[in-house]
């Protein structure tokens, strides 16, 4: 096939338990001029058969074998490099893509003559029950007519989550600003790519209508709680392209949220496992201190960042909370639950003097301490906040 209009990169590796799901959808696509690169990443199931299988069975497969297992990342930029079409979509091997996702898809980012194009998708659980996210679009839903959004134009919080999966890209864009997924990482070469994608597309647009399905798979890497937790604090990587894309004093807002919401997520998300927070959690806790700490040294978060509370202004120097005060407090306490950076955070103990200490599970997160004048310090992460209430 010559120039088809897109082609679709599935990397694969021991994913012979979907797998067919997803390529029994893309065989059936209603957009029949694709091409569909799979990359098998030194499999050792029998992925390799089933890719053969369907290549033998219809000539718009193409086969790519990897020397050595070396991730995603590595997978999806060889199939990248090899890729022909106009335009280019992703998906994981165990996921699938609507029907008419594909000719859906291109023929809006065609239309447009956009560089990329977001579209929403559904969740699948492993008992069957489908949800629709609606979280990515939801910012863009005044924008849907527009044929071409300027993203550095918004002057709110748009950038909600980094798969690469829910978008179309059009091929010369991608290689025109060598836009590739980061080889340093096994489980987040998603996040870099699609924000050099966002920083430096010119023509963008929405499609308000899920066309992927993202199947739930509490196996795959992502949910697995290993040492790999600290691939999800990669701000410098991304603030990079903020900063060399023409357009910081715009992006950097929506960046650095985006960032710190993603490191808090993560934190959470780790945090539910016991095994994995007595081995990992005390060194993702410090790791997470000195990412906001810097953060806010080198691009004042704490002032111009939409996730903060309207009545914390700015972070300045670390500053540890002691064992004694922890102790001093432990305890008296009550329990609720606030809502800080949109993540859930537990337990509130009322301290001596009228002071308080917030807990994300386990680890001393909020502290208000009274001062002699009557005044009140605040610690965000044992980093003093001015505020005055919580």
């Amino acid at each position: 096939m010559i120039n088809p209009k897109v082609s679709v990169i599935v990397p694969v590796y021991n994913g012979a338990a979907f797998l067919r799901r997803g390529l029994d959808n893309l065989v059936c696509q209603t957009l029949k001029d694709i091409e569909i690169i799979c990359v098998n990443d030194c499999s050792t199931d029998n992925s390799l058969d089933i890719l053969q299988d369907y290549a033998h069975k219809d000539k718009r497969f193409k086969i790519m074998n990897m020397p050595q297992n070396g991730g995603q990342g590595k997978a999806k930029n060889a199939a990248l490099e090899n890729a022909s079409g106009e335009y280019i979509m992703f998906m994981d091997q165990d996921d699938w893509f609507e029907p008419d996702a594909c000719e859906i898809a291109y023929n809006q980012a065609h239309r447009n003559g956009n560089d990329l194009v977001l579209f929403d998708f559904s969740y699948c659980y492993d008992f069957g029950y489908y949800k629709r996210n609606q979280k990515m679009i939801k910012p863009f839903l005044p924008y849907l007519a527009q044929p071409n959004i300027k993203l550095y134009r918004l002057k709110f919080n748009w950038l909600i989550s980094g798969w690469a999966w829910c978008y179309i890209y059009k091929k010369k864009f991608l290689d025109d600003y060598k836009i590739r997924f980061w080889l340093n990482a096994r489980c987040v070469d998603d996040n870099p790519f699609i924000c050099q994608a966002l920083v430096f597309a010119d023509t963008f647009s929405v499609i308000n209508k899920s066309l992927y399905v993202h199947f739930e798979n509490t196996q795959s890497v992502t949910y697995t709680r290993n040492d790999l937790w600290y691939e999800h604090l990669i701000g410098d990587k991304i603030l990079q392209y903020v900063e060399s894309s023409g357009h910081a004093e715009a992006f950097r807002p929506v960046f650095t949220d985006y960032l710190a919401r993603k490191a808090l997520h993560w934190y959470k998300f780790y945090s539910r496992d016991e095994n994995w927070k007595s081995k990992w959690g005390r060194q993702y806790y410090k790791k997470m201190k000195s990412f906001f700490t810097a953060m806010e040294k080198k691009y004042q978060i704490g002032s111009q960042a939409g996730f903060l509370p309207k009545n914390i202004d700015k972070f300045y120097d670390i500053q540890e909370l002691s064992a004694a005060d922890l102790e001093r407090v432990g305890a008296k306490g009550t329990y609720i639950t606030i809502k800080l950076f949109n993540i859930e955070v537990y337990k509130k103990i009322n301290a001596t003097g009228g002071g308080i200490l917030l807990y994300l599970f386990n680890f001393p997160f909020f502290a208000c301490c009274p001062n002699s004048d009557g005044t009140k310090m605040y610690y965000l992460f044992g980093v003093p906040v001015i505020g005055t209430t919580v």
